[in-house]
């Protein structure tokens, strides 16, 4: 690969990254208006996918790294694949506030 499509990759990752951050700071704030019988109910969709009983979110105290991955597969429930459309679109709206 050469040093052109190097730099390429790693600009579109940082714009993914963006994206995802963007993201998981609106899931924050959805989250946190959601009623508890609904974040219940989206807590056991959640650990319906996963195997490892000490790796699911609970309304108590969470293992470290599961509230963020739950944030993640929130985020991908709602949102779906991350699009060059939503990337220039948060793009645009992350400079517009500088």
């Amino acid at each position: 690969m050469t040093e052109n499509a190097d730099n390429k990759d790693q600009g579109k990752m940082r714009l993914r990254q963006m994206v995802e951050m963007d993201r998981k700071n609106n899931v924050k704030i959805i989250l946190a208006e959601i009623n508890k019988a609904e974040l219940l109910d989206l807590y056991n969709e959640y650990n319906e996918g996963i195997k490892t009983k000490s790796l699911h979110i609970s309304d108590g105290k969470n293992k470290p790294g599961v509230i963020a991955a739950f944030q993640d597969w929130y985020a991908k429930r709602l949102y779906g694949e991350i699009t060059d459309k939503e990337i220039v679109e948060t793009l645009s709206r992350n400079l517009q506030f500088r």
